[in-house]
Parts: structure tokens; sequence; C-alpha cells
């Protein structure tokens, strides 16, 4: 998946020049309780996504971390060695929609003398290279799509007011993954609550988004527990992996 950023270097992802790769979204049993949507399968790029609904189970989870519990099954690089050590940590920047927090990213190393590359551990709220969580990015395109204005929805954020040009490519981003996902959202949403309520003429939201975020809220906590923005970029990567 491409989300149109530039080529660049990254020592904690082996220190080649790679565009990115799609997360993976492992179905793992943390210490935290942590489950996001049923139905995740393995992918494993230069980097690894650990299910995690939001910052603060994160951070709960890193205050003891069990590394068992976050560490990759297998070695990308090196065709499935199976034993990788912990190899340190580094911290990144990433805002939710109340403030900035300073994330402890584990590293791993596979074991295999003759491999050695390192992958790091992502949280799944979040994407590769990006700074805000996918819960605030919903926060801020649910106000532009009310507000039918980049300016009003150019709400201050914790390291000041967001401009609307990045407003815009976020709005955008995420009209096109609704336009790709249009058929399988539905198709996730009557699999795991065949008695979704589907409302109809008058009480049917204008707006899309606040049509997909009413059915969606119907599978929230039981069978979810994550928000919409969040839930999508999972559906785009199982299908991107299907696909593939």
């Amino acid at each position: 998946m491409s989300y149109h950023d530039p080529y660049r270097n990254d020592n904690h992802y082996g220190g080649e020049k790679r565009k990115r790769d799609p997360a993976g979204w492992p179905p793992l049993s943390l210490s935290s309780g942590a489950r996001l949507l049923p139905g995740a399968t393995m992918a494993m790029p230069s980097y690894y996504s650990a299910p995690f609904a939001d910052v603060q189970s994160y951070m709960q989870c890193c205050e003891a971390p069990d590394l068992d519990a976050i560490r990759p099954p297998e070695c990308q690089h090196c065709c499935g060695h199976t034993v990788l050590h912990s190899h340190g940590k580094y911290t990144r920047r990433v805002w939710s929609e109340e403030q900035e927090w300073r994330l402890p990213v584990f590293r791993f190393i596979c074991a295999k003398p003759e491999c050695k590359r390192t992958c790091s551990v992502l949280p799944s709220f979040v994407g590769r290279y990006e700074r805000f969580s996918w819960d605030a990015q919903e926060s801020v395109c649910t106000k532009v799509d009310e507000q039918h204005t980049l300016e009003e929805g150019s709400i201050p954020a914790p390291v000041g007011p967001l401009s609307a040009r990045t407003v815009w490519r976020w709005v955008k981003r995420w009209r096109t993954y609704m336009d790709e996902l249009e058929e399988r959202f539905w198709q996730f949403v009557i699999s795991l609550h065949p008695a979704v309520y589907i409302p109809r003429g008058q009480a049917r939201p204008a707006r899309r988004l606040r049509y997909w975020q009413s059915i969606w809220a119907q599978l929230t906590p039981k069978k979810v527990n994550v928000g919409l923005f969040h839930g999508l970029y999972h559906l785009r990567q199982s299908s991107a992996r299907v696909a593939g």
C-alpha cells in the first residue's frame, strides 16, 4: 500500500530505501487483553503490527512489557527463521485526539547468523510514518464532513493548528478508502452482525461517513473494539493480501 510518500532511509527498518509495506495484523493474544478485528491474518513486512485498540492500552502494556506477546513469529528476510531476539527500542512521537505521546517501539533481530536483520513492532492504531493515530484522523475528518469546509475542520492539534493541506490529504485518502471498501465493508458488517439495524429514509444520515459510523457503532464493543478508520485500515490491508 502506498500513501504517496517519498522513499526514505530508516536505520531501524534495515537502513534501506523502500516504499511502505502493508501492515501486518497478527492474531496475537496480548496480556493487555486487546483484541482487534476477527479474522486477522499474518503479514510480515520489515515492520510488524501488534494489535492494540488505542494509545492508553499500549502504554499500559509498555509499563511491564511482555515481549513474547509482541515478538514477531518469524523473520521475513531469511524466509521464516523463527528465533528473534529483543534488540532494544526507540521512541516515536504520535498524537492522539487529546495529546502528544512518546511511544516506545520495540525492535527484534533475527538470530540466524547469515541474516541478523531487524524489524520494529508498531502498535496498530497508527500507520508507518504516520504522526497521528487513526482515531485522531477520524475525528478531524468527521468535523470536515459536518462543516463542509477545510478551514473549520483545521482544528487545533497538540502541536498547533493542522494545515488545510494536511486535512485535505486525510479527507481525500479516507474517501478513496471508503470507495474501495464499499462492498467489503458491508460484507464484514453482515458477517459479524446479521441483524444490524440499517437506518433508512429520514433516519439515515445524509453523509456517508456518519452513516458508516452509525453502522460501525453497532459492532462495538462486543464485536470489535476499534474505531471506524482503524477498522477500515485493517480491512484494506486484508483485502490487499487476498488480492496479492
